[in-house]
């Protein structure tokens, strides 16, 4: 029973984190006519907000359980990111169809793809550091004493 509450609450905050920024961002997208507000808070909440508030919030999650199932967790938060970056994806070719048509759709530039790759190279570098440091803190300290004591 303790593992389906801790699946539960654990999918909540994933999804809390991932669906409710995405839904102001949209209205942020939607509202802001000089694209100069949203494109930049995007970019700052998929590649730095959203990564360390997953680590944070299941850090504290694992704490209240004692349970620490890092190897699901970073697969949930990797496909989290990567749902939220195409979320945002969508948000910036419903503001671009707004004023051209369909041209957001059909024509997605090298200039955003190069922004999508930043946004997955920080967002999976900050993930890949709580990583280590989740797998090096699981490392028994016995282990480490009977290492330094050969």
């Amino acid at each position: 029973m303790n593992n389906k509450k801790y699946t539960f609450e654990t999918s909540k905050t994933v999804l809390f984190w991932t669906i409710i920024p995405n839904i102001f961002l949209f209205i942020f997208w939607k509202f802001d006519e000089t694209f100069s507000f949203a494109p930049t808070l995007t970019i700052f909440f998929n590649s730095i907000i959203l990564p360390i508030a997953l680590i944070i919030s299941v850090k504290n999650i694992n704490e209240k359980y004692n349970k620490n199932w890092w190897y699901l967790n970073y697969v949930i938060f990797t496909l989290s990111v990567l749902l939220s970056i195409f979320f945002n994806l969508f948000n910036w070719i419903l503001s671009v169809e707004k004023e051209n048509g369909f041209y957001g759709r059909n024509n997605i530039d090298k200039g955003t793809w190069m922004i999508i790759n930043l946004e997955l190279m920080i967002g999976f570098g900050i993930l890949c550091i709580g990583l280590i440091y989740d797998i090096i803190k699981s490392v028994p300290k016995s282990n480490i004493n009977l290492e330094n004591e050969k």
